[in-house]
């Protein structure tokens, strides 16, 4: 960790875990989550949310709270609590805890957040492809990039076809490096080259403290890009430790799992536990129920004293 940089931290209690969100995790079938019908119809059955909240990531940020997959990935401020979340379960694997170092990434990933907006509710991938294409124009039913025809949006399309192209033609180089970028936040000086569709690159996200849970546990969120529509990848989704930025800028520390429960009791003394992290009441209860077992006592013996 280097000096007056920001970090943000997530623990994981599987330390094999990717970084990667769960709307991006293949069920135990192989298929995806439909992301679009899934937020369509979490809406659909709570139109209280979207009157609530200003924004799709706001409403992301308030479903991913009661469990629905989404392209949301939880982090902290609070070093102290990534490590509780890496040794609060799987009491037979090891854990990690992420150190995300931001740079100046807060402010250069202002200018993706509409177009990431856009994939969380796109259902067409030709749709999904145009987000990728900032100097394309449509012009009766033709897409055209630098005054030449990409396609029609009435022709068959060769999906494959079409995403080699973008990245061979649109997104041919793309750059990255640590320090000041322009207003893009991808190329700069003393840069370096790496093939990565820049829209498959998570960014950061602030949110809004919409709930408890997010104030006590100093909550952020990276938000992940790639597309996935009908099975099929339109736009590449990648782990973060795959994303091929500036260097260090994912790092991480293993937890022994033989240091789990030793672990977990220190921070209970600091303060760190379930009854906090976890203000809504059934966890409460829970913390409650954990601290109050009525275990079987020894037999009193006068010959042991």
């Amino acid at each position: 960790m280097r000096e007056n940089e920001t970090y943000w931290f997530r623990g994981q209690a599987d330390a094999t875990h990717k970084l990667v969100p769960s709307v991006f995790r293949p069920r135990q079938d192989g298929s995806y989550y439909d992301e679009a019908k899934l937020l369509k119809e979490f809406v659909r059955q709570h139109p209280e949310a979207r009157e609530k909240h200003s924004n799709t990531f706001e409403l992301l940020t308030y479903a991913q709270h009661y469990g629905l997959p989404t392209r949301l990935l939880d982090w902290t401020k609070n070093l102290l609590v990534a490590i509780y979340f890496a040794c609060k379960d799987k009491n037979d694997i090891d854990g990690k805890v992420f150190f995300y170092s931001l740079t100046d990434e807060l402010e250069t990933a202002q200018y993706r957040y509409n177009t990431y907006e856009n994939f969380v509710t796109s259902t067409n991938p030709k749709l999904t492809f145009l987000d990728m294409v900032n100097a394309s124009t449509l012009i009766e039913g033709t897409i055209y990039l630098n005054d030449r025809p990409l396609f029609s949006l009435d022709d068959p399309i060769n999906l494959g076809h079409l995403q080699a192209h973008i990245q061979n033609n649109v997104f041919p180089k793309l750059f990255t490096r640590e320090g000041p970028t322009d207003p893009h936040g991808l190329i700069g000086n003393n840069y370096e080259e790496f093939e990565v569709n820049p829209m498959s690159i998570s960014i950061p996200y602030e949110p809004v403290l919409l709930n408890k849970r997010l104030i006590t546990q100093h909550g952020m969120f990276t938000i992940h890009g790639g597309k996935i529509i009908d099975g099929l990848t339109v736009v590449n989704v990648m782990h973060m430790e795959e994303e091929g930025c500036s260097p260090g800028r994912i790092g991480h520390l293993l937890i022994p799992v033989s240091q789990k429960s030793i672990i977990l009791e220190q921070l209970e003394t600091l303060g760190i536990n379930e009854s906090i992290l976890f203000p809504e009441l059934e966890y409460q209860t829970r913390h409650i129920k954990d601290k109050c077992v009525n275990f079987r006592k020894p037999e009193f013996n006068p010959e042991d004293f």
